[in-house]
């Protein structure tokens, strides 16, 4: 019996189902940030340090620039004296309190003075949270007058220089902004047809080069791609180590 016919007739079938089926199973992507974080502060001031090169690698809670804190600085100083003061006090009507409430007991005094009395431990108590409460307002403004990175980072966008008068209520753009170094999400173009398998949360592999990373489904387009009609994108998140990419760079995605 001649079987090269039936050979060939198997060869042919599994040319046309094999694109189909890797199709389905391993698709191009292109590398993306995972994460994009611009970067401003809530108070104003004038810029007296910026240590963000853009294209430069910054290390979490590293410094990116400061403000003259000066003001701030002696601002908090006042407001500690004040706390102390207005502890002091309150420690001294909590004290008067105490006297006469036991003066009352002993029937010696009128109950219109207890409540003289607990009127100005309330007070003296009042004023105390107000005390703390406005320091650490100041304390947080001083903290705000230093931008830290937030995470290991690349320096994408630097907006600001030394010298620069900052006013937060008017800062339409960021100071700078930051990716993150450490994980990177590989996006791929899948049909409508091939996404009933997929889920947020499955395991898939991202292929740079000849490196393999292990990642999950971050996210799946319900919209298709602009310009397109059945071609929906697919994140892949995963982790990149010290490893250095570039958003824009190709890359193959495995679903699993």
């Amino acid at each position: 019996m001649n079987i090269k016919p039936l050979v060939l007739f198997f060869l042919t079938v599994v040319s046309m189902i094999l694109p189909s089926f890797l199709l389905a199973d391993q698709s191009d992507a292109v590398l993306r940030w995972q994460r994009t974080v611009p970067m401003s502060t809530p108070v104003s001031g004038v810029v007296v340090a910026v240590d963000a090169q853009v294209g430069a690698h910054v290390d979490k809670g590293q410094i990116l620039l400061k403000l003259d804190d000066r003001a701030r600085r002696a601002r908090v100083n006042a407001l500690q004296a004040k706390l102390t003061s207005a502890k002091n006090n309150r420690d001294e009507s909590m004290r008067e309190m105490e006297r006469t409430q036991e003066l009352y007991d002993r029937t010696l005094i009128s109950e219109h003075e207890l409540q003289l009395a607990k009127i100005q431990r309330d007070e003296g108590e009042a004023q105390y949270r107000s005390a703390l409460a406005v320091l650490a307002k100041a304390e947080m403004d001083l903290q705000y007058s230093v931008v830290r990175a937030p995470f290991s980072a690349w320096v994408t966008q630097r907006n600001v220089e030394i010298g620069q008068t900052i006013i937060s209520e008017l800062q339409a753009e960021p100071l700078v902004v930051l990716v993150d170094a450490k994980a990177m999400v590989a996006r791929a173009q899948i049909s409508g047809g091939n996404l009933s398998g997929l889920r947020i949360g499955n395991k898939a592999q991202v292929i740079i080069g000849k490196i393999v990373y292990q990642g999950k489904i971050s996210h799946i387009a319900l919209s298709p791609k602009p310009g397109t009609t059945d071609q929906y994108a697919v994140d892949v998140s995963f982790e990149i180590g010290d490893k250095i990419y570039r958003a824009g760079q190709s890359a193959e995605v495995r679903f699993q």
